[in-house]
């Protein structure tokens, strides 16, 4: 039951969380991997 609830939310978050990096790596660059560098770790901690 649970999986039924988490599983749609974490699906939306990855799903937004990869749409704000691609927008922002079109937009500027190096923020992009200032961002992505502050979240080295949380990103390949969770499969998102």
């Amino acid at each position: 039951m649970t999986f039924l609830l988490v599983g749609p939310i974490a699906n939306t978050a990855s799903s937004l969380i990869g749409s704000g990096l691609t927008a922002i790596q079109g937009f500027r660059l190096i923020l992009y991997g200032v961002l992505l560098g502050a979240q080295l770790r949380l990103l390949s901690l969770l499969p998102i």
